[in-house]
């Protein structure tokens, strides 16, 4: 079967501890692409006059009625009664629509709980309103009260105790039309519960008119966010005194909604002149420091920058005080940028944004859009091709429009800017309808967002997501699968990646010639005619919501969010708020390889004499034009299934564990989702023999988000998936989280098993190898690292074979830890209960560097013999990516090959081998190159093995090393801890594995000329030394290899192929793979 493996970048990508010795708290996030740059946010409030108004919106303005009551009458007859007293009666109004949130997007809606805000400190509540003494102004006035029971009021307008009216289209004579006063119930406050008119209070308080509802719903949603926000702020009335940007904590924090809940309500709508002021503050320096208060403190070029802008009305008065924003700028062209990744831009004036008027709101946004704010600093923003192509230092605008709608359809306008099309942009100066699409327009030429909310509760929600996507940012990481083959035409590489925008995937295949043009991204049947099948308490099924149980039914809520899981779009934002927006339908591949399985590998299994390998070359014979596919888990709660010729996923499959109401899986459509991690795991896959058959058995895992495992029968893929081809799905509280792939393998019981170690987290806390039959997924063996041993071992990192007698069957199983070291366990007996820890229950080694720190061996494991000694070795590298603590340690990491026997008590009984940082230099120009220093004669002699230390600072080795022909080949990662180049660099290195010394021969076909030669030496002088190693822009993953190259997928997402020489069959070096 043709399968290749390949790792992720950064494998054990996870959280742990300060402490190595503490369990690991794993993140929920990819760590891929390195830190956070929090970015930066102007909010800007309306506080002109009509913000103070207790109505919305502006059309029903005068429409609060009139209606003399009895009550003053009475009191009037005993002269107990002034003229200015005189009382309104709510049942009397004119208009009783006015009355109902139905018409009024700020007056009481009985079906709502009015909270009540949140002070500065973010813990205490501004406190209950009390109806028989509510705060006129909760906020600002708190020394005036009113008893709602006698005295409410509204728009001056005394009633005779609170009331409101509801709609009720069953009314008789009503017509159905919202302004219709027969569709009206009258409702009393003072007549209702006590919980419900201390409901109708805090409206009154909080929530009355557009001011106080702002404060409420901005308050809200800003105490919701993280400090990962820089946030200054001002009013549309008070340019001159915007707060600039600050780390939203602490004093600053504070600072903000102490400003906010003093804001009043008084002056015109200078929307244009508020905006601009926003742009000329992001053309300072001071949003551009790493400490905005610290002028020494540096300064980031990747940082983002909004403005939120918010009113409530149409703009008017003063115009932009920079007279170049004034002109037409979406109807000119701009100039071309270009940055050192080699994007160019130029702003070419074109649908949909262009216009023909001058001095609006949506020239102010483009002229901070289009042109560079910061010229003095690198072009490093963060940027989208299709939809947000800006890597200068632009200003993007949110705009925000309480209660206020115009013409042009927001969801039309946003999908304009990738699907271009004449909008039609009216005319902002001819009505005010045309102001508010001018807001829309300017959200649109920055390409930020735009929302439009009727009411408080609306603002809120739409706020706080607003908020989150721009915290969310937009990360990319990119894990390859490939494919091995002896015609070169046939090389082709997938790459899966995501993006942390939306939390997204993608899977692309390429030409290993022509690494830069897809030929395929992946694509899936309708919703509704995709094969998803899932696996629930009454077996296995196709994913429908009548298929589910009550239970499982109450874990995913509704038919709806099946269908969103299932590919349906209708119910996702904008269109509906019910599920947030995907770009894909398949979710994000963090951690997960894509595993690729065409026509069988002969294997030579049928030259041995064990049960089926008489059939074994039939089988192979049977298969060989399978169709190909390519496995994959996402964090969309599938593993999928896609024809590797086209991209067209075959069959999706959801594990028992998805249906766990602590998974969680309905946060994923959730609009504020949080990233969590489903089905992040590698599947393998190889042909065992079962039930008297040869089969082909995937095996798949959640990864980091649980400890299941799941088998399939993938014998035959041009078949339907159905419920009998899924073999088994089981969880195992002693693998904790799955952080590795499975091994498969056939052992000396005679049968073929999935061996995997210890995850972290796991229910003991212990460290083990879990052996399971593959063929039903019950225990075989689980063979415990002796807690007595090493108390703090816990969890295990790859895990690796060897078939030390060639017979087909595996016989040591060896893997690393946190604490550095190497285990291994002898399950050399045909006896199962005899399997275990090999010398004496001690680690083989343990890596402690210069300074006797522990290395910790996250990236796995390589095995092989020595062709003239047939001794066994292990290669490894140490270093780890798991905290954003690490990506700044100092801690000097190796490379090591050790030989598989005891006494390798320290590393005196290694050679110790150096290497030296070098530049490569041709016609073409120069590049980072490597030598590590040559091996002399019998310089081995006694020694155990060898070790190099890493040279650079911060370097580690974090994947596996692999084979290429005669040569041990790994990539190092050196991370950047610049937060705006995450993608860091770091070498791939190749040595003679046995002597872990500069090979004699060129390995890299530096000069790209297809030959091995002087050319591709390093000059020393006299002499062009062989590179033993390349420096890539990127950190490299485990190299994907080919006849004579390989593709190294780069954390930038970008893929390299380089050449290689597998050297000269001087005895061939044994590698010798398990089947999968």
């Amino acid at each position: 079967m043709k399968l290749f493996k390949c790792n992720v970048f950064a494998v054990s990508m996870l959280f742990a501890a300060s402490s190595a010795h503490a369990a690991v708290e794993l993140s929920s996030l990819p760590l891929q692409t390195g830190g956070t740059v929090p970015p930066n946010v102007m909010f800007i409030i309306d506080d002109s006059g009509s913000m103070g108004w207790e109505y919305m919106p502006d059309s029903i303005s005068n429409r609060d009625g009139s209606g003399k009551s009895e009550f003053c009458i009475e009191y009037k007859k005993k002269g107990d009664c002034k003229d200015e007293e005189e009382y309104y009666d709510g049942k009397k109004v004119t208009y009783k629509w006015y009355y109902s949130s139905k018409v009024n997007g700020v007056f009481y809606d009985p079906a709502v709980t009015y909270k009540v805000p949140t002070k500065s400190d973010g813990a205490t509540s501004w406190g209950k309103a009390d109806f028989n003494a509510a705060f006129v102004d909760g906020f600002v006035n708190r020394g005036s009260k009113r008893d709602l029971a006698t005295n409410f009021r509204h728009r001056d307008k005394r009633f005779y105790g609170a009331f409101y009216y509801q709609y009720n289209e069953t009314n008789k004579d009503c017509n159905g039309k919202d302004d219709d006063n027969d569709c009206y119930d009258f409702v009393s406050v003072v007549e209702q519960s006590e919980e419900k008119q201390q409901n109708f209070a805090n409206w009154y308080s909080y929530y009355r008119d557009r001011m106080m509802a702002s404060k409420s719903a901005i308050s809200t949603a800003f105490h919701q966010q993280s400090n990962l926000l820089r946030v200054g702020y001002g009013s549309i009335n008070k340019t001159g005194s915007y707060k600039g940007v600050a780390a939203f904590n602490g004093g600053a924090r504070t600072g903000f909604f102490d400003w906010l809940f003093n804001v009043n309500a008084s002056g015109n709508t200078p929307l244009r002149h508020a905006l601009n002021e926003a742009g000329k503050y992001y053309q300072t320096n001071q949003p551009w420091y790493t400490d905005p208060s610290d002028t020494g403190s540096g300064q980031l070029t990747c940082r983002q920058s909004f403005s939120i802008l918010m009113t409530d009305g149409y703009w008017n008065s003063s115009q932009a005080s920079t007279s170049a924003a004034r002109e037409n700028n979406d109807g000119t062209d701009g100039n071309t940028y270009s940055n050192d990744s080699g994007e160019s831009y130029k702003y070419v004036a074109a649908d949909p944004f262009k216009d023909s008027y001058s001095n609006t709101l949506a020239d102010v946004a483009m002229y901070y859009w289009k042109n560079d704010l910061m010229p003095s600093l690198e072009n490093n923003v963060p940027s989208v091709k299709d939809t947000s192509p800006a890597f200068w230092q632009h200003m993007r605008v949110f705009g925000i429009s309480f209660g206020l709608e115009g013409s042009v359809d927001p969801v039309e306008a946003f999908s304009a800017i990738t699907s271009p099309k004449d909008l039609k942009w009216p005319n902002p100066g001819s009505s005010g309808p045309a102001k508010i699409d001018d807001l829309l327009h300017a959200s649109v030429n920055s390409r930020g967002g735009f929302f439009s909310a009727k009411n408080p509760q609306e603002f809120a929600n739409k706020l706080s997501e607003t908020l989150k996507n721009i915290n969310a940012g937009v990360a990319s990481a990119s894990n390859l699968a490939g494919t091995t083959t002896s015609t070169q035409a046939d090389n082709y590489v997938y790459q899966a990646s995501y993006n942390g925008k939306d939390w997204s995937g993608t899977l692309t295949g390429y030409d290993i010639n022509n690494p830069t043009v897809g030929l395929w991204t992946a694509n899936f049947p309708t919703w509704n005619s995709r094969k998803i099948l899932f696996s629930g308490a009454t077996g296995v099924k196709d994913l429908t919501w009548s298929n589910l149980n009550p239970a499982e039914q109450l874990v995913l809520k509704s038919e709806n969010l099946v269908n969103y899981l299932r590919g349906e779009r209708v119910n996702e934002a904008p269109a509906t708020a019910n599920f947030r927006s995907r770009s894909s339908v398949l979710g994000d591949i963090a951690n997960a390889s894509p595993f690729f399985v065409a026509e069988p590998i002969n294997r030579n299994f049928g030259r041995h004499n064990w049960a089926g390998a008489d059939k074994y070359n039939s089988f192979i014979a049977s298969h060989k034009n399978r169709d190909s596919r390519l496995y994959v888990g996402a964090n969309d709660g599938f593993l999928h299934a896609f024809d590797a010729s086209n991209g067209t996923e075959t069959f999706a499959y959801m594990p028992k564990a998805m249906l766990l109401p602590s998974t969680n899986l309905v946060s994923y459509a959730d609009p504020y989702y949080e990233h969590k991690y489903f089905v992040d795991g590698s599947p393998v896959a190889a042909d065992v023999y079962v039930s008297g058959e040869w089969k082909t058995i995937l095996v798949g895992s959640q990864g980091r988000g649980g400890n299941s495992l799941f088998a399939f029968d993938v014998t035959n893929p041009d078949t339907t998936m159905t419920k009998e081809k899924v073999l088994w799905d089981k969880s195992f509280s002693q693998l904790g989280v799955i952080t590795t792939k499975p091994t498969i393998t056939r052992l000396n019981n005679g049968k073929w098993a999935v061996v995997v170690g210890y995850g972290y987290n796991n229910i003991t806390n212990g460290s083990g190898l879990l052996v399971l039959d593959i063929e039903d997924g019950t225990e075989i063996a689980n063979i415990v690292i002796p807690s007595t041993v090493d108390p703090d071992a816990h969890g295990l990192g790859q895990v690796e074979g060897w078939d030390a007698d060639r017979d087909g069957t595996t016989d040591w199983f060896f893997a690393g830890d946190l604490l550095g070291n190497i285990w291994k366990f002898d399950l050399s007996s045909k006896t199962a209960a005899e399997w275990k820890v090999a010398y004496s229950g001690f680690p083989l080694f343990k890596a402690k560097n210069a300074a006797n720190q522990e290395q910790p061996i996250t990236g796995g494991l390589t095995l092989s013999s020595e062709p003239k000694t047939g001794q066994l070795w292990v290669f490894f590298g140490t270093g780890k990516m798991l905290t954003p603590s690490d990506v700044n340690n100092t801690e000097v990491q190796s490379w090591y090959g050790i030989k598989d026997v005891t006494g390798i008590t320290d590393r005196t009984k290694l050679k110790k081998r150096e290497m030296q940082n070098v530049m490569y230099t041709d016609a073409s120009g120069s590049r980072p190159a490597r030598t590590v220093s040559e091996a002399t004669a019998n310089d081995m002699d006694g020694k155990l093995g060898w070790y190099m230390d890493l040279i650079d600072s911060k370097e580690r080795i974090v994947t596996r090393p692999v084979q290429a022909g005669n040569n041990l080949v790994v990539s190092t990662a050196i991370p950047s801890g610049d937060d705006c180049k995450p993608a860091g660099d770091g070498y791939v290195m190749s040595i003679d594995p046995f002597k872990g010394a500069r090979l004699k021969y060129h390995f890299f076909d530096l000069s790209k000329d297809s030959e091995f030669d002087g050319k591709d030496g390093i000059d020393s002088g006299e002499t062009k030394l062989a590179a033993s190693g390349v420096k890539f822009d990127g950190t490299p993953s485990e190299p994907v290899l080919y006849e004579d190259k390989m593709a190294i997928g780069l954390a930038t997402a970008n893929i390299a192929v380089e050449g290689y020489n597998g050297g000269v069959r001087r005895g061939r070096v044994s590698w010798r793979e398990l089947t999968n």
